[in-house]
């Protein structure tokens, strides 16, 4: 069954992307309400790294309940879907589900007036060796279930055919595709925090090749049946634009940079019309 989220009465002018959040949602709400007529009647799409699962559930729904009272007053609805840090078993449609704030899973699509967006979680986190370490030091005299976790296994992107499948099959089209990581052949950004990392950490490289391939993929999937002409991620903390084959793509900035690109979909796609 194909996951989904109506929103007929937004057009891709009310449709912001934002990268990587980690956890800084009192930011993300002082934002909104410092530009509250710029976020009015919008959507904002939050494109992994939320930084939900550091906290007990119940931290979340109380701060979600105050983001929620400010997001319903101007009409905004702020969508989040899980990166590499995040807890994944909250990502599956049941917890932390507002009127205004939705917590989805991989797979989702987003429906507006003009676009299908679909939206795919997960990443690989390329500090996970100190990531156990410090939660190791956290926790080493509290019981299993009252520890902090910092870290989560099962984090990487998911190449889920049968679910395409099934969209391509009900004649569903992705305008827009929106994921944590991205293609091998998408840009990132400075490499030489990989490489600190890949000293200690010896499996690091061939699981950033596995990470990779799966959104490679992906996307030849949905450039191919899909039609997809637009793609945003995360993950890198930096924003660029460009094109690979038909698809442009857009890397997006976390909150912090929020003020200076939070354009909307129909900006970003406008901007790029000469291709």
């Amino acid at each position: 069954m194909i996951n989904t989220l109506n929103f007929n009465n937004i057009t891709s002018d009310k449709v912001i992307f934002i990268g990587d959040i980690h956890g800084e949602f009192e930011l993300l709400l002082w934002t909104i309400k410092q530009d509250s007529n710029h976020f009015r009647d919008t959507i904002i799409i939050i494109l992994g790294d939320c930084g939900i699962g550091f906290y007990k559930e119940q931290y979340y729904i109380d701060l979600f309940n105050k983001i929620n009272i400010t997001c319903n007053e101007i009409n905004t609805t702020v969508i989040m879907f899980r990166g590499n840090h995040d807890d994944p078993s909250y990502f599956d449609g049941n917890h932390l589900n507002f009127s205004n704030i939705k917590v989805i899973p991989d797979y989702t699509i987003i429906k507006t007036d003009d676009n299908n967006i679909l939206c795919v979680g997960g990443g690989l986190s390329i500090d996970r060796i100190p990531r156990k370490q410090k939660e190791y030091k956290l926790n080493r005299f509290k019981s299993v279930n009252k520890g902090q976790k910092l870290y989560w296994e099962n984090e990487l992107p998911i190449y889920d055919e049968n679910k395409l499948n099934e969209i391509r099959d009900n004649n569903i089209v992705i305008d827009v595709m929106a994921t944590h990581t991205a293609p091998s052949f998408f840009p990132f950004n400075d490499n030489s925090a990989v490489k600190s990392f890949l000293r200690i950490d010896d499996k690091l490289k061939d699981d950033l090749i596995t990470e990779r391939s799966i959104m490679d993929n992906i996307y030849d999937y949905v450039s191919t049946f899909l039609e997809t002409r637009y793609w945003f991620y995360g993950h890198f903390h930096s924003y660029t634009q460009g094109k690979y084959e038909h698809v442009i793509y857009q890397m997006m900035p976390n909150v912090d940079e929020m003020k200076s690109y939070n354009k909307t979909l129909k900006e970003l796609i406008d901007e790029n019309t000469i291709w």
